[in-house]
């Protein structure tokens, strides 16, 4: 009977984490937040759909709704069809269709809004404030500004 020798370590480990970029994506909606890091190299499906690698429970989004590629320290957002569309800025992107993303840049899936950030370390806690709050906020800074 073959095996291995009686000193090897035969402890299953799952595999290392894949490096990440550094960026996060930010998907924000009525009553929805949701992030993820992004991974150096590869790719994330954003959709309501349980094989969503970023699942956000909105109606107006695809089950696969799009796809973020990082490569080469290049980033791209790809509309896989979706029924209420992928919007860059202003621009409509056909089903289907890539283009290049820069961190900061607004897309509109459906009727939420993503957004690329960068310096994402997956362990800030992220709260949603009522809108009331930034009114307040906005206030006070205009008010300073004018004295």
């Amino acid at each position: 009977m073959s095996g291995p020798p009686p000193d090897a370590d035969t402890t299953i480990r799952p595999p290392p984490p894949a490096p990440r970029s550094g960026l996060s994506l930010r998907v924000v909606g009525d009553g929805v937040l949701e992030s993820l890091a992004l991974p150096a190299d590869g790719s994330v499906v954003i959709g309501r759909g349980a094989e969503a690698d970023l699942r956000v429970d909105d109606p107006s989004l695809s089950r696969k709704h799009a796809m973020v590629v990082v490569a080469g320290g290049q980033i791209r957002i790809k509309d896989l069809g979706s029924a209420n569309g992928t919007r860059l800025g202003e621009r409509a992107l056909e089903p289907g269709e890539s283009v290049e993303l820069q961190p900061g840049e607004v897309v509109d899936l459906g009727s939420v809004m993503m957004i690329v950030q960068r310096g994402f370390d997956g362990k800030r806690p992220r709260r949603l404030l009522p809108h009331g709050y930034f009114t307040a906020r906005l206030d006070e800074q205009k008010n300073a500004a004018t004295k």
